[in-house]
């Protein structure tokens, strides 16, 4: 069976590649699946799009309306030490924090 890659820079270019191959998943990493297909709890998918190198992806903000904003590349480590979530969102920061390894957490996203 052949595996297809592909690893985007922008978020239009992960859109299309997503929109135009229906079995593509988008990873971050791939922990998941890896874990998952050594389990034999599921296939690894034929196709694979890295999201790890799209900015548009990264950030935290708050909303306007007070609400915590996450992109897609937020860290366990990020969730875990910042001061926001920490005084706003105890249970995410708590939570965060006992995901995985340390050096896991640098990596691992939301």
């Amino acid at each position: 069976m052949t595996h297809r890659w592909a690893a985007p820079t922008a978020l239009d270019d992960a859109l299309a590649v997503l929109a135009a191959d229906a079995g593509a998943r988008p990873v971050a990493g791939g922990t998941d699946l890896v874990v998952g297909a050594r389990q034999g709890r599921r296939a690894l998918p034929d196709s694979l799009v890295g999201i790890h190198a799209i900015s548009e992806l990264d950030g935290q903000r708050l909303g306007d309306d007070g609400a915590l904003v996450l992109g897609a590349l937020t860290s366990h480590a990020w969730l875990a030490s910042a001061e926001v979530v920490r005084g706003g969102w105890t249970a995410l920061a708590d939570a965060a924090a006992i995901v995985g390894s340390e050096r896991a957490r640098l990596v691992a996203t939301s």
